[in-house]
């Protein structure tokens, strides 16, 4: 995703494990079996557009655009609409792509839970970015969404529309580099690829927390004490980032989280 300085952190196209950029396994063909189940094991959420998910291709469940899959995506538009229900909340999002979407938001707003422990709906005309999976129902689809968060600053807008184009670059790029040295060797290793596009402190942070297997999940502190000589505010950044992203989520309270992606 975009760093805190409202970039990329760097990408290196000779660097095929780790980094920046956006990677995938070699021989991306949903009609392949050995590169879908290569695949399965990197989920990382990729940005694009509504015009985008709307006119993906898609093979049993899965969605694709080109040769990216997208399962997990990312994307910036207004809310159009709003409709709350008990355990939902119902939005109409739009970016000017195309058609607008349907996203769904699952909430616990039942009568019996406490008004300060409701989750809020969003007012109409609201900028915000939405993080979740593609999912079709009844020939329709629309977005499950793990993550919706209001836009504090208008020039994500354009950020975003930077990231969609630099995501795809990267991937059609990546996939060429991957495709070369899948022919060299048999030992390619997804699984320490970590999650594409982010730098290496992001992806140390959310390493520590994925291995985590406590119920609670892995506390700021526990991190902070692995990552010894950074700087304790800058793995807090790091930790706020991830979590804004979608990628980790709190638990028991904000100084614990686990990740969302496995």
């Amino acid at each position: 995703m975009w760093s805190t300085q409202g970039g990329y952190d760097s990408y290196n196209p000779n660097q095929t494990q780790g980094g920046g950029g956006y990677m995938s396994p070699a021989g991306m063909d949903p009609a392949n079996k050995d590169s879908k189940s290569r695949e399965d094991k990197v989920e990382y959420i990729m940005p694009v557009t509504i015009s985008e998910i709307l006119n993906a291709s898609q093979n049993l469940d899965e969605f694709f655009s080109g040769n990216i899959k997208i399962s997990q995506v990312t994307f910036v538009g207004l809310v159009l609409s709003v409709k709350e229900l008990p355990i939902r909340l119902d939005y109409e999002v739009g970016d000017c792509t195309g058609p607008s979407i349907e996203v769904k938001q699952y909430v616990d707003n039942r009568d019996d839970v406490p008004e300060n422990e409701k989750i809020k709906s969003l007012a109409e005309k609201t900028y915000v970015r939405v993080s979740g999976h593609i999912r079709l129902v009844e020939g329709k689809r629309s977005i499950v969404a793990f993550k919706i968060i209001p836009l504090t600053d208008i020039n994500e807008l354009t950020v975003h529309i930077l990231e969609v184009i630099h995501s795809h670059l990267m991937y059609n790029s990546n996939a060429h580099l991957n495709g070369e040295k899948a022919a060299l060797t048999n030992d390619y290793d997804t699984s320490s690829v970590g999650i594409p596009g982010l730098g290496h402190l992001h992806n140390q942070v959310h390493q520590i927390i994925k291995s985590c297997t406590t119920e609670e999940g892995c506390s700021i502190d526990e991190v902070i004490q692995k990552l010894r000589g950074v700087p304790e505010q800058s793995v807090k950044d790091v930790i706020n980032f991830l979590s804004g992203e979608g990628h980790i989520y709190s638990t028991i309270s904000e100084n614990y989280f686990k990740i969302t992606d496995g």
